[in-house]
């Protein structure tokens, strides 16, 4: 009795244990199956995120690539216009724009061509069909009388052509002879010019692209007065703000607030050659003679003292620079903290710049002193004509000056008339 009692109880716990463990079975599938749900959905954003990025220009094409592909599509179209057989009287339009996206510059061009001859119409629109240039985007409008083709490079538009057919009217005056076979032919003859002289190309670039130019005014914070004469300037600068000044926060505060970069203008210890002391440099200067610590100490300390910084450039500093050990015990930070720096080349024996690229900070170096020690305005032009001469030798070129009252109502006369030939630019957008 106790045997058949027991037996149909044993069987119901071995069915109860046996759904158990489907049961907590099914949870590890619906768990791993979510998992790999999640997994395929991350990679498949992954995917669709990388291909929107191919196709709208950012930090995946650089200026120089984008301009490169621009020349090579220029050569192309310069080609199928030769062969369709337009000749000069027929463009009546060609406009140059100067185009930016981020960080990118390049030429738009903009191109009208009218002619009575449907024809060169057509031959054009075969010949564009075979033209195959890579991240090249053709889209067409077309109609019985005009032809626009909108050219896109990495998701960027750089040409238009607007090619128009217009019949041709003539109206004959009794006892005048129209114009002659060879009167007309001498005249396309004289007209005709693309594609036969890479001088006269269509596309030849009408305006050089703008140079970048970047002014950082040091020993920002001690007077209020200059400073806000500085922000009064249109024109973008950069400031390299003192630490531990009465007025550092609030230059770094108003120039943050206006779109220009703080830099940390920071104290290095001098040359006694160069007729100043380690006190000279201010309060916080980083000496040689330190200890490790109590430089890395002291450059804390000054980095949280001024805020909105996006990068570091030395005050003085002839003889902290020029050495190799202690710049890159700096320099180490100065990366850490996700900063650039600016080596302001204080002397020619200056290890910073050279020791900055080494260790992988960004960075770039001073071409120009614009003034010293209160120059006069025609010394201060002299010397921002020879900043722009090597902006536009380079591409790109850095300027030093400081808040005295001539610099000041130098760049607020000058600048603007400049930006006709060069960007002036954010520190942080030249570093490498």
């Amino acid at each position: 009795m106790t045997k058949n009692k027991t037996r149909p109880y044993r069987k119901r716990a071995r069915t109860l244990t046996g759904k158990k463990k489907n049961k907590g079975r099914n949870i590890l599938y619906a768990i791993a199956g979510f998992v790999i749900f999640v997994f395929l959905s991350i990679l498949a954003l992954h995917y669709i995120n990388k291909n929107l990025h191919r196709t709208i220009s950012g930090p995946r094409i650089t200026e120089e690539e984008l301009n490169g592909s621009i020349t090579a599509l220029d050569k192309e179209l310069n080609k199928t216009i030769s062969q369709a057989g337009f000749i000069k009287s027929e463009i009546v339009n060609k406009k140059v724009y100067i185009k930016s996206y981020k960080d990118l510059k390049w030429q738009f061009k903009d191109v009208k061509i009218v002619t009575d001859n449907s024809e060169k119409l057509d031959k054009f629109t075969r010949s564009m069909k075979s033209l195959n240039v890579d991240s090249a985007k053709f889209d067409t409008d077309r109609n019985n009388s005009s032809l626009v083709y909108s050219i896109n490079l990495y998701g960027l538009a750089t040409h238009k052509l607007n090619i128009e057919y217009r019949p041709r009217t003539v109206q004959n005056v009794p006892g005048q002879n129209s114009t002659t076979s060879k009167d007309k032919s001498d005249t396309e003859k004289k007209l005709s010019y693309i594609g036969r002289d890479q001088d006269k190309s269509l596309f030849r670039p009408e305006t050089k692209i703008r140079s970048k130019v970047v002014i950082i005014v040091d020993d920002i914070g001690l007077n209020k007065q200059s400073i806000d004469n500085l922000l009064d300037i249109s024109t973008k600068l950069n400031f390299a703000v003192l630490p531990n000044l009465p007025y550092s926060e609030y230059a770094a505060e108003r120039a943050s607030t206006k779109g220009w970069d703080v830099l940390l203008h920071l104290p290095m210890e001098p040359k006694l050659s160069s007729g100043y002391t380690g006190i000279s440099a201010g309060e916080g200067a980083l000496l040689t003679g330190l200890p490790k610590i109590d430089i890395l100490n002291m450059l804390d300390k000054n980095i949280n003292s001024v805020p909105y910084i996006k990068g570091v450039n030395n005050h003085m500093g002839s003889k902290f620079t020029e050495n190799a050990e202690l710049m890159d015990l700096v320099l180490a930070e100065v990366k850490k903290k996700d900063l650039f720096y600016i080596d302001s080349r204080t002397t020619p024996n200056t290890v910073g710049f050279k020791e900055a690229r080494k260790l992988g900070v960004k960075t770039a170096q001073r071409d120009v002193f614009l003034d010293e020690n209160e120059a006069s305005e025609d010394l201060i032009r002299k010397r921002l004509d020879e900043l722009m001469k090597i902006s536009q030798k380079n591409g790109t070129a850095i300027g030093i000056c400081h808040p005295y009252p001539n610099t000041i109502k130098v760049l607020r006369e000058s600048l603007h008339s400049l930006e006709t030939v060069a960007e002036f630019v954010s520190a942080s957008s030249i570093v490498r």
